[in-house]
């Protein structure tokens, strides 16, 4: 039988000496109570919910200005593996992010078992956007590195490595949460307790977004020797190192404030729905940007080159062509320097 829900003194009284919830200012007053759930729910929480709102709308704009490209450069295309991961991050934000997240903050008549079944599948379903988000980076990687046979290897075991824990620590952290059902004018879900072990994923998260954007410099500088500030540079490189440099930078600022005992526990995780927003909308942008320049032929590289499933070679302005059999555009860049710069878009 579920408990009958909270009046506004009971919960005050609950979140008293509750530091999973506690934040400034919050003072408990003399009846009426209703300037508790005011104090509370509005002023207290505000900056955390204003920061999911701002994800929010990030996210949607960023999509609305970029699904005319979406139509134009993957939707023809042939399916692919890479182009089903990059439609499912694309699309899995409406759900975890839209959706449920504003549910779980806005919902209004909140009982407990609504407040756990959101939890139990928008918790899991940003953990696979977010995967899917790097495993398309990944991708990128992989081939700015030519598809080298080492990277082939070590590049599934550093992602099993660093992904692996998170999913432990998530479906640990879901099973531990619990929520409380509160009377109106509260809004949204309530939790009173959670495992902190979820903070253990920040860490593995920092530590992945930190040696991708090593692994996308290395080739970066040797590019930037032979070739210089090109379109090709500028678009496979330069995008991308800026992309995981910002992507590291939310990632260190969300462990740090995670971490930060000094501050509220909900100001701990005011960058986490814009960590979610910011991975979904810099991985679809890096990928639409490639195959809008390959698609209008504006990569320019130095020396000659070599399209392996096309029929023609230009100099200077480089054409992008595909063959009957439209496998992905192989784009070898010979260069007058001792090496030469390989590159490969892994596109859909």
């Amino acid at each position: 039988m579920a408990a009958p829900p909270l009046t506004a003194e009971e919960l005050a009284k609950r979140l008293r000496d509750l530091t999973i919830i506690k934040c400034p200012p919050f003072q408990l007053t003399k009846p009426p109570f209703f300037s508790i759930t005011v104090t509370f729910r509005f002023a207290c929480p505000t900056s955390t919910f204003r920061n999911a709102v701002a994800a929010t709308v990030i996210f949607l704009w960023d999509y609305l200005l970029t699904v005319g490209m979406e139509v134009e450069h993957i939707w023809p295309g042939r399916w692919t593996v890479v182009k089903v991961i990059f439609l499912i991050q694309r699309y899995v934000p409406f759900f975890d992010i839209m959706w449920f997240g504003m549910h779980v903050s806005f919902g209004s008549n909140m009982s407990e078992a609504t407040c756990y079944r959101l939890n139990d599948v928008g918790k899991p379903l940003g953990m696979i956007g977010l995967l899917a988000s790097e495993i398309v980076l990944c991708f990128r990687v992989w081939a700015v590195w030519n598809r080298n046979k080492v990277m082939t290897f070590v590049l599934p075991i550093l992602f099993a490595g660093c992904w692996v824990p998170p999913i432990v620590f998530l479906v640990i952290f879901t099973k531990s949460v619990v929520f409380t059902e509160i009377a109106p004018p509260f809004l949204g879900c309530v939790v009173l307790s959670a495992d902190q072990i979820i903070a253990l994923s920040w860490v593995f998260l920092v530590i992945w977004d930190a040696l991708i954007l090593m692994l996308m410099l290395v080739p970066a500088l040797k590019a930037l020797k032979y070739s210089g500030h090109t379109a090709l540079f500028r678009t496979v490189y330069g995008e991308g190192i800026i992309y995981y440099f910002y992507l590291f930078v939310i990632s260190l600022v969300n462990l740090l404030l995670n971490r930060n005992a000094s501050i509220d526990v909900p100001y701990r995780f005011l960058a986490v729905a814009m960590l979610r927003s910011l991975h979904a909308v810099l991985t679809s942008r890096a990928l639409l940007h490639i195959r809008a320049q390959i698609k209008r032929g504006q990569l320019h590289g130095l020396g000659s080159m070599q399209l392996s499933g096309a029929q023609s070679t230009d100099y200077g302005n480089i054409r992008f062509e595909r063959g009957s059999n439209r496998k992905p555009v192989r784009i070898a860049i010979a260069h007058p320097g001792p090496a030469s710069t390989v590159m490969t878009t892994g596109v859909p």
